[in-house]
């Protein structure tokens, strides 16, 4: 995370995003997590964005792509930036 808010200064960018992969089972303190925050960086007043990706376990290799593809458009169509 420094290191993307390192690059926003550098570049100069108003907007930065992590996507890192996450089991969305995944539960804390009996909660879901919520893969997708949109948080600004004081002092600079960019937006840094973190969008969990579901990375599914499949046993063909063909139903993980389709899987993936789905995970990738839902991404796109997600105004994360906005």
């Amino acid at each position: 995370m420094h290191q993307l808010i390192t690059y926003m200064y550098i570049m100069p960018a108003n907007h930065a995003a992590l996507i890192y992969p996450y089991d969305k089972d995944d539960r804390r303190n009996g909660e879901r997590i919520i893969p997708a925050a949109k948080r600004t960086v004081f002092g600079y007043g960019g937006t840094v964005c973190t969008y969990g990706m579901p990375i599914p376990a499949k046993e063909k290799y063909s139903d993980f792509t389709d899987s993936m593809r789905s995970a990738e458009e839902v991404l796109m169509n997600t105004n994360w930036y906005k």
